[in-house]
């Protein structure tokens, strides 16, 4: 369901925010206690219901990298009671919490900048989800599609449809459109590429493992490692002899990684193991090989390398991606999107 791509990119983003511009002795003065305004960020508000849905998120998402998330409440309890290296895990929930939401208000702001709305494809995506939601989470009673929301991000569900918005509007609407109007060139393109070289210049080739080790990753014994070794030749000559490649993948592989994709492998130097890698960055056209690593034996057919054209799309989206990333960290040093919390309301809102 796109739902959980959606949180994990959200949970992506509260990790990898570092300083978020707040802290316990610096607060608003501008927002009152009782307000239902957890911080400002430039002319933006931050809801109650907006930041529980995001501290719910960062909540899951630090219990899954602890290894504590669905485990008794006990163990749960003691993770959120014991300080590592310092550092309260609440506090840093709540910061990354406000991290994220800082990411998305800045984007917002300046979706409402340029008038941007969310357009009818958009809207017909969210009621889509919602309507997913009802569907699958609430078993088409929307009373427990409301239960769900309530009980998993701690909102409603038109409060959570009104955060889908938001998160629309900022991660694709204004995003996008930031991306696309950098107007990346062809030149832009072939420069980066040139600087870049070895992260673009991949082979794809298709193989077919015999193993020679157990599940242990232990050689196997003698007599097996001949049987193992008389199959791959067989296999070998079969290929050179035009039968099929996919359909021996399906037969004989033992690489269950691969095997479902044909056995394809796109590789840039140096990321496969050093005798497939000197077989594929060697081979040319038509080329089938034998090749024994400590994995086995290695039946590759070689596809094909890739050139500055195959590859044209792929470095425009990396350098849009770039850009992007390099202006939202200038926006998140920007006083003008300073976060003044409301700090004796978050400190009032449980993790728990």
């Amino acid at each position: 369901m796109a739902f959980k791509k959606i949180i994990l990119l959200i949970l992506s983003l509260s990790i990898i925010t570092a300083a978020v511009g707040c802290s316990s002795d610096k607060s608003d003065s501008t927002v009152t206690p009782d307000s239902n305004i957890v911080a400002t960020i430039g002319n933006e508000n931050v809801t109650k219901d907006e930041f529980v849905f995001y501290l719910k998120n960062a909540k899951r998402d630090m219990e899954q990298l602890s290894g504590v998330y669905g485990e008794e409440e006990s163990v749960i309890k003691k993770f959120w009671q014991t300080k590592v290296a310092g550092n309260d895990p609440v506090k840093t929930a709540k910061e990354k919490s406000l991290g994220s939401l800082q990411e998305l208000k800045i984007l917002i702001s300046h979706a409402k900048a340029q008038n941007l709305e969310l357009d009818q494809q958009s809207l017909d995506k969210i009621k889509a989800h919602m309507d997913g939601i009802v569907k699958e989470n609430g078993q088409g009673d929307p009373k427990k599609a409301e239960k769900y929301t309530q009980d998993t991000y701690g909102v409603s569900f038109d409060q959570y449809e009104a955060i889908y918005k938001e998160y629309v509007l900022a991660y694709e609407i204004f995003a996008n459109k930031f991306k696309k109007d950098l107007n990346v060139s062809d030149k832009d393109i072939i420069d980066y590429y040139n600087q870049h070289k070895e992260t673009y210049d991949r082979v794809i080739s298709k193989h077919v493992l015999i193993g020679t080790t157990d599940n242990e990753d232990k050689e196997l014994p003698e007599e097996q490692q001949a049987e193992k070794k008389k199959l791959a030749e067989e296999i070998f000559q079969k290929a050179k002899s035009g039968a099929d490649f996919d359909s021996l993948v399906k037969e004989y592989s033992e690489d269950t990684g691969f095997k479902d994709i044909n056995g394809d492998i796109a590789a840039s130097k140096g990321r496969t193991v050093k005798e497939y890698d000197e077989w594929i960055f060697s081979a040319k056209d038509g080329d089938i090989g034998l090749v024994k690593t400590k994995f086995g034996y290695h039946i590759i057919k070689f596809i094909k390398r890739l050139t500055l054209d195959d590859v044209k799309s792929e470095i425009k989206t990396d350098i849009e991606l770039g850009k992007y990333d390099q202006q939202l960290d200038t926006w998140k040093k920007d006083k003008a999107y300073e976060i003044k919390p409301n700090q004796k309301l978050i400190d009032s809102i449980p993790v728990l």
